[in-house]
């Protein structure tokens, strides 16, 4: 896959399967049509079955993508990353995102809030709503300052809160009051 970061703004989609209604990718595509910025914004989807799009929109399809570097470099490519799914029990893609620099607009769904949040690592927009949707992608647009502000932040918050270590002394510290509490 050769994509090359012209002039304009990056927004980017993930999930497994991008035609899943569940991820929401028809909200996002409703909501970049609306979008009103300067500079021209470029979609990249990556995921299995390739979407169709309205004409209007720039659209590249990089299909299923399996290596992590390659992954990593699409993360780190892009302006924002947007996640606008209807259900989501935690949100694994804003995580690498985040892990990646990238800020997050995310439907306010399921486990997404705890990872985006406004003011700090991106832009909540409310569950189903391609009007808020479409003010949170062009917040997150219009804003250099503070979408490198929430980037920096992402990445501090993944170190901080979701590092391997940190899960299993969370883990361990859950086991041991479970024992605790059995004695």
């Amino acid at each position: 896959m050769d994509l090359e970061r012209g002039e304009g703004m990056v927004v980017l989609f993930v999930a497994d399967s991008v035609t899943n209604p569940l991820k929401g990718f028809d909200y996002m595509s409703n909501a970049l049509e609306e979008v009103e910025i300067r500079v021209p914004v470029t979609l990249v989807s990556i995921g299995r079955h390739e979407p169709t799009m309205p004409s209007n929109l720039n659209h590249v399809h990089a299909g299923y993508v399996e290596d992590d570097k390659q992954l990593s470099s699409l993360y780190s490519m892009a302006d924002v990353f947007v996640m606008p799914s209807l259900q989501e029990a935690f949100g694994q893609t804003a995580l690498e995102s985040m892990s990646c620099g990238t800020p997050v607009v995310g439907f306010d769904a399921g486990g997404i809030p705890d990872m985006v949040r406004p003011d700090e690592t991106g832009w909540l927009a409310e569950k189903g709503n391609v009007r808020s949707l479409r003010d949170a992608i062009e917040a997150a647009l219009s804003n250099d300052g503070e979408r490198k502000r929430k980037a920096v932040r992402c990445r501090e918050v993944v170190e901080e809160e979701y590092t391997i270590d940190r899960q299993a002394g969370q883990y361990e510290a859950l086991y041991e009051s479970i024992l605790e509490d059995a004695e």
